[in-house]
């Protein structure tokens, strides 16, 4: 299920860019706030051009997905929180979780990746809420919106994993 959130709920604390792990494009994500606690990412661009859901991802489902996976880290830990949406979503966000410091390349695999620490990762996060930052979405998206004037809805992806028999699985429900 999909909780709709308005764009003035969602304050913008961060915008920044990086490599997808295929490293042939550049990405642009942004990371988000709604209240003091609740923190989203999204995918805004790829100059590669290939698809992706630009939806508000509620970051703490993305946190316990990587968390539940017994095995080293692949994008793949994200496949169950986006099932029929675009295969690179989750790659790319993977990505901008990479670049943000919450997975590192693994040592022995450089295919897989290990979980850093969450707490640093929040309290950095924590850092840009406190501070009232509140950057102008510069997406492409927002640029067509606001020549239109219009006040869309923004979808948030807010599925919450959930183990059953081993795997993730996505469980609808209502924030």
């Amino acid at each position: 299920m999909k909780k709709v959130l308005s764009q003035q709920n969602i304050r913008i604390i961060k915008i920044n860019k990086c490599k997808p792990l295929s490293g042939k494009s550049i990405l642009e994500y942004q990371i988000g706030c709604h209240g003091d606690s609740d923190t989203f990412v999204r995918i805004t661009n790829n100059s590669g051009g290939g698809w992706f859901s630009g939806e508000w991802v509620y970051l703490k489902n993305l946190i316990a997905a990587l968390e539940s996976t017994t095995q080293l880290l692949t994008s793949y830990a994200f496949q169950a929180l986006f099932k029929g949406k675009s295969v690179n979503t989750a790659a790319f966000l993977f990505a901008a979780l990479k670049e943000e410091g919450l997975v590192s390349t693994d040592t022995e695999n450089p295919r897989c990746y290990v979980l850093q620490s969450v707490d640093s990762f929040m309290q950095s996060l924590k850092a840009l809420i406190t501070s009232g930052v509140s950057l102008k979405d510069t997406s492409v998206k927002a640029s067509k919106a606001s020549t239109q004037n219009t006040d869309d809805d923004i979808p948030v992806l807010s599925s919450k994993p959930k183990l059953e028999s081993g795997k993730a699985i996505t469980q609808a429900h209502k924030l």
